[in-house]
């Protein structure tokens, strides 16, 4: 049987470590469209006797936590670990979810970034499976990325949820400075649902990235490829993030159930 039970904030470290999770949500302070009231609060509820493992071990091993303010006109991106002090501020326990939230601002985000870095042709992968639970009513939220490395305003590619409908979002970077963006709705094959869940998978191989996402309810899915040369990303290679980046001012939430990354090809089918 399980139990019950509340931790002030200082026992965060102990219980992100301890405990087997299974979801991760974010949020803004806007007013949401679902009912999630356990994004609003930082205290700390946890399972006694949670049977899986999903989430925790990977988070910690594999990613870091980056979180985003924005104050007036100015913007802060910092880094953390689920293990870090203070970090009750974002992250804590509510059943067997782990629940990691962020109030206030535009292009607010709660994401995880992924430590590995890759060169643009190694074989990697970033595997999701999650609940959309909050969104954006008009505008983006991107909830997956292959982002270049060591460059805060390129992203090769994001998936979004735009007012309520999938998007992909593809950028060729052929300098530092300037890009061709390829936007396109998918929602004709996959269709956007708060109640379903989602596989969603990035695997590159060879210099190509394929998208694939799975809706686990309706049975449907989509994939495209994508050819990236070396002078998208060249020395600098990428890495992958998951979670939720407000592109305008908003409440968004994910839960995911799943998720693991690494060098490779990704543990489970793309559909």
């Amino acid at each position: 049987m399980i139990t019950t039970k509340n931790f002030s904030k200082a026992a965060v470290k102990i219980a992100c470590l301890s405990m087997a999770v299974t979801a991760l949500s974010c949020t803004t302070d806007a007013t949401p469209t679902t009912d999630v009231a356990a994004a609003t609060t930082t205290e700390v509820t946890a399972n006694a006797a949670v049977s899986t493992a999903k989430v925790t071990s990977t988070v910690l091993n594999s990613y870091k936590i980056q979180i985003g303010t924005t104050t007036g006109s100015t913007s802060t991106t910092s880094y953390t670990s689920l293990t870090s002090s203070g970090v009750s501020s974002y992250c804590y326990l509510s059943g067997d979810n782990l629940i990691m939230t962020m109030n206030k601002g535009k292009s607010t985000r709660c994401e995880l970034r992924g430590l590995g870095e890759y060169a643009y042709n190694a074989t990697s992968y970033q595997q999701t499976k999650l609940y959309v639970t909050k969104y954006l009513t008009t505008g983006e939220m991107a909830i997956v990325q292959l982002h270049r490395n060591g460059d805060n305003d390129q992203q090769f590619f994001m998936l979004v949820v735009d007012s309520g409908k999938f998007r992909f979002k593809q950028n060729s970077h052929k300098t530092d400075t300037g890009n061709t963006e390829t936007k396109e709705y998918i929602d004709s094959d996959v269709a956007f649902n708060t109640g379903h869940e989602y596989k969603i998978t990035l695997q590159m191989t060879g210099a190509k990235l394929v998208f694939s996402i799975y809706d686990a309810t309706d049975k449907t899915h989509y994939t495209k490829s994508f050819t990236i040369s070396s002078t998208d990303f060249g020395a600098s290679g990428y890495y992958f993030k998951t979670g939720v980046y407000n592109q305008t001012t908003g409440t968004g939430e994910v839960k995911i159930t799943s998720v693991s990354t690494g060098s490779g090809t990704a543990p489970l089918s793309a559909y």
